[in-house]
Protein backbone atom coordinates (compact mmCIF):
# COMPACT_ATOMS: atom_id res chain seq x y z
CA UNK A 1 0.00 0.00 0.00
CA UNK A 2 1.08 3.61 -0.78
CA UNK A 3 2.07 5.32 2.36
CA UNK A 4 3.26 9.00 0.80
CA UNK A 5 -0.03 10.65 0.05
CA UNK A 6 -2.96 9.10 2.44
CA UNK A 7 -5.60 10.10 0.37
CA UNK A 8 -8.62 7.82 -0.82
CA UNK A 9 -7.15 7.37 -4.34
CA UNK A 10 -4.75 5.46 -2.83
CA UNK A 11 -6.74 2.77 -1.31
CA UNK A 12 -8.78 3.10 -4.85
CA UNK A 13 -5.97 2.58 -7.17
CA UNK A 14 -4.28 -0.13 -5.01
CA UNK A 15 -7.69 -2.23 -4.95
CA UNK A 16 -8.09 -1.68 -8.50
CA UNK A 17 -4.19 -3.47 -9.72
CA UNK A 18 -5.04 -6.00 -7.27
CA UNK A 19 -8.43 -6.95 -9.03
CA UNK A 20 -6.20 -6.57 -12.36
CA UNK A 21 -3.26 -8.74 -11.38
CA UNK A 22 -4.68 -10.83 -9.19
CA UNK A 23 -1.85 -10.37 -6.43
CA UNK A 24 -1.98 -10.76 -2.27
CA UNK A 25 -4.76 -13.48 -2.83
CA UNK A 26 -7.57 -11.38 -3.43
CA UNK A 27 -8.25 -12.99 -6.56
CA UNK A 28 -5.99 -16.01 -8.49
CA UNK A 29 -4.55 -15.49 -11.75
CA UNK A 30 -6.82 -16.80 -13.99
CA UNK A 31 -9.45 -15.27 -12.25
CA UNK A 32 -8.06 -11.40 -12.59
CA UNK A 33 -7.69 -12.85 -16.57
CA UNK A 34 -11.09 -13.67 -16.80
CA UNK A 35 -12.91 -10.53 -15.05
CA UNK A 36 -15.26 -8.69 -17.69
CA UNK A 37 -16.11 -5.19 -15.31
CA UNK A 38 -14.88 -3.68 -12.10
CA UNK A 39 -16.38 -1.30 -10.21
CA UNK A 40 -15.84 0.23 -6.22
CA UNK A 41 -17.97 1.96 -3.46
CA UNK A 42 -17.03 3.63 -0.81
CA UNK A 43 -17.93 2.38 2.58
CA UNK A 44 -20.87 4.66 3.42
CA UNK A 45 -22.90 4.07 0.25
CA UNK A 46 -25.04 1.10 -0.59
CA UNK A 47 -25.42 -0.78 -3.87
CA UNK A 48 -28.82 -1.32 -5.51
CA UNK A 49 -29.55 -5.06 -5.05
CA UNK A 50 -29.49 -5.66 -8.84
CA UNK A 51 -26.81 -2.79 -9.32
CA UNK A 52 -24.21 -4.73 -10.87
CA UNK A 53 -26.21 -6.78 -12.91
CA UNK A 54 -27.84 -3.70 -14.39
CA UNK A 55 -24.78 -1.97 -15.20
CA UNK A 56 -22.92 -5.39 -16.55
CA UNK A 57 -25.65 -6.14 -19.07
CA UNK A 58 -25.39 -2.61 -20.86
CA UNK A 59 -21.33 -2.17 -20.69
CA UNK A 60 -19.87 -1.93 -23.84
CA UNK A 61 -15.88 -1.81 -24.16
CA UNK A 62 -15.50 1.19 -22.42
CA UNK A 63 -17.49 2.01 -19.18
CA UNK A 64 -21.06 2.60 -17.70
CA UNK A 65 -22.56 4.78 -15.54
CA UNK A 66 -26.39 5.60 -14.51
CA UNK A 67 -28.74 7.95 -12.44
CA UNK A 68 -28.07 8.25 -8.71
CA UNK A 69 -29.87 8.20 -5.28
CA UNK A 70 -28.97 10.44 -2.66
CA UNK A 71 -30.01 9.57 0.98
CA UNK A 72 -29.67 10.49 4.52
CA UNK A 73 -28.83 8.21 7.65
CA UNK A 74 -32.00 7.17 8.18
CA UNK A 75 -32.25 6.20 4.48
CA UNK A 76 -34.94 8.86 3.57
CA UNK A 77 -34.11 9.89 -0.40
CA UNK A 78 -33.81 13.40 -0.43
CA UNK A 79 -33.31 13.60 -4.11
CA UNK A 80 -32.13 11.70 -7.40
CA UNK A 81 -29.46 12.98 -9.86
CA UNK A 82 -29.62 11.58 -13.52
CA UNK A 83 -26.68 11.40 -15.47
CA UNK A 84 -25.46 13.91 -18.84
CA UNK A 85 -23.51 12.31 -22.02
CA UNK A 86 -20.17 11.78 -20.36
CA UNK A 87 -18.77 11.91 -24.53
CA UNK A 88 -19.63 15.45 -24.94
CA UNK A 89 -16.95 17.97 -24.09
CA UNK A 90 -19.48 20.78 -23.35
CA UNK A 91 -20.48 18.27 -20.54
CA UNK A 92 -17.14 17.58 -19.10
CA UNK A 93 -16.24 21.26 -19.23
CA UNK A 94 -19.41 22.24 -17.24
CA UNK A 95 -18.17 19.19 -14.76
CA UNK A 96 -14.64 20.39 -14.79
CA UNK A 97 -15.69 23.73 -13.90
CA UNK A 98 -18.00 22.57 -10.86
CA UNK A 99 -21.36 23.92 -12.76
CA UNK A 100 -22.59 20.15 -12.14
CA UNK A 101 -20.89 16.81 -10.98
CA UNK A 102 -21.22 13.56 -12.93
CA UNK A 103 -22.72 10.41 -11.24
CA UNK A 104 -19.27 9.13 -11.14
CA UNK A 105 -19.78 6.63 -8.10
CA UNK A 106 -21.81 4.73 -10.64
CA UNK A 107 -19.00 4.30 -13.11
CA UNK A 108 -18.19 0.42 -13.85
CA UNK A 109 -15.40 0.00 -16.26
CA UNK A 110 -13.95 -3.17 -18.69
CA UNK A 111 -10.99 -3.96 -17.51
CA UNK A 112 -9.34 -3.59 -21.19
CA UNK A 113 -10.16 0.01 -20.24
CA UNK A 114 -8.77 0.71 -17.59
CA UNK A 115 -5.43 -0.28 -18.84
CA UNK A 116 -5.83 2.24 -21.52
CA UNK A 117 -6.99 4.40 -18.85
CA UNK A 118 -3.71 4.11 -17.10
CA UNK A 119 -2.31 4.76 -19.45
CA UNK A 120 -3.49 7.95 -20.49
CA UNK A 121 -3.48 10.02 -17.25
CA UNK A 122 0.44 8.66 -17.22
CA UNK A 123 0.91 10.28 -20.66
CA UNK A 124 -1.66 13.21 -19.54
CA UNK A 125 -1.39 14.40 -16.34
CA UNK A 126 2.46 12.05 -15.34
CA UNK A 127 -0.50 10.38 -12.53
CA UNK A 128 0.42 7.00 -11.41
CA UNK A 129 -3.03 5.09 -11.17
CA UNK A 130 -6.70 6.65 -12.58
CA UNK A 131 -7.04 8.36 -9.32
CA UNK A 132 -4.97 11.59 -8.31
CA UNK A 133 -2.79 10.79 -5.57
CA UNK A 134 -2.95 14.23 -4.52
CA UNK A 135 -6.63 14.69 -5.34
CA UNK A 136 -8.23 14.16 -1.38
CA UNK A 137 -11.44 15.31 -1.82
CA UNK A 138 -12.89 15.39 -5.48
CA UNK A 139 -10.99 12.28 -6.50
CA UNK A 140 -14.13 10.49 -7.95
CA UNK A 141 -15.20 13.47 -10.36
CA UNK A 142 -11.62 13.59 -11.50
CA UNK A 143 -11.17 9.65 -12.25
CA UNK A 144 -14.88 10.21 -14.29
CA UNK A 145 -13.64 13.35 -16.56
CA UNK A 146 -10.11 11.24 -17.30
CA UNK A 147 -12.44 8.33 -18.08
CA UNK A 148 -14.40 10.26 -20.05
CA UNK A 149 -12.06 11.95 -21.71
CA UNK A 150 -10.29 8.57 -22.74
CA UNK A 151 -12.76 7.55 -23.90
CA UNK A 152 -13.18 10.27 -26.71
CA UNK A 153 -9.62 9.52 -27.36
CA UNK A 154 -9.55 5.72 -27.52
CA UNK A 155 -13.02 6.00 -29.19
CA UNK A 156 -14.58 3.53 -26.33
CA UNK A 157 -18.12 3.25 -25.67
CA UNK A 158 -19.60 4.96 -22.60
CA UNK A 159 -23.31 4.34 -22.14
CA UNK A 160 -25.64 5.98 -19.80
CA UNK A 161 -28.40 3.67 -17.81
CA UNK A 162 -31.33 5.69 -16.65
CA UNK A 163 -32.01 3.81 -13.67
CA UNK A 164 -30.78 4.43 -9.63
CA UNK A 165 -28.03 1.53 -9.42
CA UNK A 166 -25.69 3.47 -6.08
CA UNK A 167 -27.25 5.15 -3.15
CA UNK A 168 -24.71 7.91 -1.77
CA UNK A 169 -25.41 9.01 1.75
CA UNK A 170 -25.67 12.60 2.51
CA UNK A 171 -23.87 13.33 6.11
CA UNK A 172 -22.04 15.96 7.53
CA UNK A 173 -19.13 13.57 8.36
CA UNK A 174 -17.97 12.65 5.08
CA UNK A 175 -14.98 14.76 3.86
CA UNK A 176 -17.25 16.45 0.86
CA UNK A 177 -19.51 17.57 3.15
CA UNK A 178 -17.18 18.58 5.76
CA UNK A 179 -14.96 21.23 3.69
CA UNK A 180 -17.39 22.97 1.66
CA UNK A 181 -16.58 26.43 1.18
CA UNK A 182 -12.98 25.86 2.65
CA UNK A 183 -9.69 26.95 1.10
CA UNK A 184 -8.28 23.65 0.77
CA UNK A 185 -11.72 22.56 -1.10
CA UNK A 186 -11.58 25.41 -3.60
CA UNK A 187 -7.50 24.42 -4.05
CA UNK A 188 -9.00 20.87 -4.50
CA UNK A 189 -11.44 22.37 -7.31
CA UNK A 190 -9.01 24.32 -8.87
CA UNK A 191 -7.07 21.46 -9.58
CA UNK A 192 -9.53 19.50 -11.04
CA UNK A 193 -10.46 22.44 -13.37
CA UNK A 194 -6.93 23.48 -14.16
CA UNK A 195 -6.26 19.53 -15.27
CA UNK A 196 -9.43 19.34 -17.15
CA UNK A 197 -10.26 22.81 -18.72
CA UNK A 198 -11.11 23.47 -21.92
CA UNK A 199 -11.47 20.31 -23.76
CA UNK A 200 -12.51 21.91 -26.91
CA UNK A 201 -14.30 24.88 -25.39
CA UNK A 202 -14.67 26.45 -22.58
CA UNK A 203 -16.80 26.62 -19.36
CA UNK A 204 -17.34 28.84 -16.26
CA UNK A 205 -15.85 28.15 -13.30
CA UNK A 206 -17.72 27.73 -10.35
CA UNK A 207 -15.57 29.67 -7.39
CA UNK A 208 -18.30 30.05 -4.93
CA UNK A 209 -17.18 26.41 -2.74
CA UNK A 210 -20.62 24.64 -3.66
CA UNK A 211 -21.07 21.67 -6.06
CA UNK A 212 -24.42 22.51 -7.65
CA UNK A 213 -26.02 19.45 -9.69
CA UNK A 214 -28.29 19.37 -12.50
CA UNK A 215 -31.24 17.71 -12.83
CA UNK A 216 -31.98 17.37 -9.37
CA UNK A 217 -35.35 15.61 -8.17
CA UNK A 218 -36.66 15.94 -4.98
Amino acid sequence: MPTDFRTASNPLNYGIDLCKTGEDGLLTKEEAESLQGITYIHSDDILTPDSVEIRFRHLGNGFVHTRMAFFTNDRAIRYIRNGKDAKNPDNINWAAGYNFIFNAHTIMWRPQFLQYLKVFVKRKFNQDGIFDPFIADGEDLDMFLSSARAAIEGEFDVRYINEVTVWYRNHQQSMSAANVGTDFHLSQQKRISDKHLPLGGNSPRNTNGTSPCLEELV
